[in-house]
């Protein structure tokens, strides 16, 4: 999504699930699920440990940017708590890496 439209600078980019690596990740793993293949299973991966990276927290929480920048790095001075940029989304995120016996196997979020 190009958010030059919207006044953000060139090199922004959203994280998260509503329109972020949290939800593209999220339909990597459907595409698994369905598929079986495992590039997307990969892909899946790969998105969750990008957020993973960007993560601010410690062992028992944490909270992911909603904006990333390649020149300036995630954006650290607010943290939205909602379903589309915080924390309910990327949970949602997480279900279709779960395991038949609940173990997670990647986690998106």
């Amino acid at each position: 999504m190009d958010l030059t439209a919207i006044d953000f600078p060139k090199d922004v980019f959203w994280v998260n699930m509503a329109h972020g690596t949290a939800g593209v990740g999220w339909i990597y793993a459907i595409l698994y699920q369905a598929a079986g293949e495992q590039r997307y299973l990969d892909a899946a991966a790969d998105a969750a440990r990008y957020i993973e990276g960007i993560a601010v927290g410690d062992d028992e929480a944490a909270l992911v940017p909603y904006l990333d920048s390649l020149e300036r790095g995630p954006s650290t001075e607010f943290y939205y708590l909602s379903w589309c940029h915080g924390p309910a989304g990327r949970l949602f995120c997480s279900r279709p890496c779960t395991g038949s016996r609940g173990r997670r196997s990647t986690s998106i979020g």
